[in-house]
């Protein structure tokens, strides 16, 4: 995907988020992380830094870039928030 495409996708949901649309789709959903899965690293860290600047500051914690090698249910863990790993 190029990164016009990735722009106007992180874009998208960031004013989805500021809209509240999430809230309203998915009663009790206060925010939502996006992660991202490339096919490299290096990938991942050019989207990452590439699109810092589209992602407010504020938010930025919530949108991720990861390598599909990198991949797994311990490297989700630590980005879950501790609220939703124990509501579940």
């Amino acid at each position: 995907m190029s990164h016009d495409r990735m722009e106007s996708k992180l874009k998208a949901y960031v004013q989805y988020f500021q809209q509240g649309l999430h809230a309203r789709k998915h009663a009790g959903v206060k925010l939502f992380q996006v992660l991202t899965v490339t096919q490299t690293p290096q990938r991942a860290q050019s989207l990452a830094a590439a699109m810092k600047d589209v992602i407010p500051a504020q938010a930025q914690r919530w949108y991720h870039f990861m390598p599909l090698s990198k991949l797994s249910v311990d490297a989700l863990l630590p980005i879950l928030p501790a609220a939703a790993i124990l509501d579940q």
